[in-house]
């Protein structure tokens, strides 16, 4: 008859269950928090205020809010999709770009046909 090593079954249980929670967390609202705030495109001075936090996320482009709906596509990309009044319904695209040493970020917004490269303003 042949003995299983029940402690090695158990360890290796613990690992597969680690890797599958660490593998499914990777999509929460964490990964977003860091684009909060104010960033402007320093070519045209457009300002653009993200608030990603709590259930009514908006974005304020110049002076106009809107209400949006945000949701990650890959690990540096995500989809904000905007509904107003007198705009309709749109997909824009947020792209995080991390910098050389990978410690800061800009933004590259996608929308109605036009790129925004986007700085933090402090």
């Amino acid at each position: 008859m042949k003995v299983v090593n029940f402690n090695a079954f158990v360890r290796l249980a613990c690992f597969a269950l680690i890797v599958v929670f660490v593998g499914c967390s990777t999509s929460t609202n964490s990964d977003f928090a860091n684009l909060n705030g104010t960033w402007q495109n320093p070519s045209n001075k457009l300002t653009v205020v993200l608030n990603l936090s709590g259930d009514n996320k908006t974005i304020i482009i110049g002076d106009k809010t809107l209400p949006i709906t945000i949701k990650q596509v890959r690990q540096e990309k995500f989809i904000v999709h905007v509904s107003d009044k007198t705009l309709g319904e749109k997909d824009w695209s947020l792209l995080r770009v991390w910098d050389d040493n990978g410690k800061s970020f800009t933004i590259k917004l996608e929308h109605d046909g036009t790129v925004d490269s986007l700085t933090q303003v402090a």
